[in-house]
């Protein structure tokens, strides 16, 4: 069982809301006809459909467009317009970042008006961080689930050995403990980065698609720690309790949740007690493994060994509050079961 970094909402939205008022404040700066333009101060100098173009005295003129950025000439001449993969300006990335952080409209912005970015460096430093931190984190999610799917591979080759090659059992489980050391460590490390990114995400990024790609990622692993809690501890419970949290990380931006988590936290609700349906599943005869997948994995804690009896039970809580149970032999093999061997309350 994994430990998972939690997440903290720093501020209402409210207070966001504010905070885009207050920084497009501190972005447009008024500048009266004829006035001379300060240091790297964009003067809006044509207003078009849905794109706005800045010229900076004699020198290029910026057009943030739906297409993506480009550049043009200080005279406006779309033709002569260049993605900006081809064009070094240090600047023009900066004035992006600023239209984007503070969520200016085309509506808000008049012929004239002036946009300084010496104003708001701060926060178009951090927006180059929160884009910076989203492709490391695509990076070493990618990472993780490569390890993963190798640990798998390997666990299946285990699986499929005979008895017999002791050898090659021994060589296998030496490679998948030193492949889970490395699977911890970088689920732990993928852990400690969305909780970063996240907690700056959801606070002042709620409407960026990073932010949404990055839940989603957050939510996949959430995913998988709860069918790991299921697997190894039949905890429903915590497992649901582990989704139904990060469903709130959604709700606090308005988004619409992993469908894939939706259908999870259905799955579990139904399997977190036993029904007469899948009870009536279990055989004797069967083994530990296929009772886990005939009625589900027990709660570690309804697991009870008598070791006077040699006898196994498994109890299997019911929503009327009463418990099922199976009786194994001490080899694991089903000999027994009553579903009502403890009444409803």
């Amino acid at each position: 069982m994994r430990k998972r970094k939690s997440l903290s909402l720093r501020h209402s939205r409210s207070f966001a809301l504010q905070f885009v008022a207050s920084a497009l404040a501190a972005t447009l700066c008024w500048v009266a006809s004829g006035a001379t333009l300060a240091t790297k101060c964009y003067q809006v100098v044509g207003i078009t459909g849905d794109m706005i173009t800045v010229s900076a005295g004699s020198s290029q003129g910026i057009s943030p467009g739906n297409r993506g950025l480009v550049v043009r000439p200080g005279n406006g001449d779309d033709s002569e317009a260049l993605p900006i993969a081809e064009v070094v300006v240090e600047q023009v990335f900066a004035f992006t970042s600023v239209l984007r952080v503070v969520e200016i409209r085309l509506e808000q912005i008049k012929m004239g008006d002036c946009l300084q970015l010496e104003k708001i460096q701060p926060p178009i430093d951090e927006h180059l961080r929160f884009m910076q931190d989203h492709a490391e984190i695509q990076n070493h999610h990618r990472r993780l689930i490569q390890i993963r799917d190798e640990l798998k591979n390997l666990r299946r080759e285990k699986d499929e050995q005979p008895p017999s090659t002791t050898g090659q059992m021994a060589e296998l489980d030496e490679r998948i403990t030193l492949l889970m050391a490395d699977y911890d460590a970088a689920y732990e490390d993928l852990q400690h980065r969305l909780a970063g990114f996240l907690n700056v995400a959801l606070n002042d990024y709620p409407k960026d698609k990073k932010t949404i790609e990055g839940l989603r990622i957050y939510t996949a692993e959430a995913i998988v720690n709860a069918c790991e809690i299921i697997e190894t501890a039949g905890d429903y419970h915590k497992a649901i309790s582990i989704l139904e949290t990060t469903r709130i990380y959604y709700e606090s931006i308005n988004a619409e949740p992993l469908i894939a988590m939706e259908e999870k936290i259905a799955e579990f609700e139904e399997w977190r007690y036993i029904n007469k349906v899948r009870f009536d599943r279990v055989v004797p005869g069967m083994s530990e493994r296929e009772v886990r997948k005939a009625v589900g994995v027990p709660f570690f804690g309804n697991v009870r060994e008598d070791a006077e009896r040699g006898v196994i039970t498994w109890l299997y809580k019911r929503r009327d509050g009463g418990a099922a149970a199976i009786f194994f032999t001490p080899d694991g093999r089903v000999y027994s079961s009553r579903f009502d061997e403890i009444k409803s309350r």
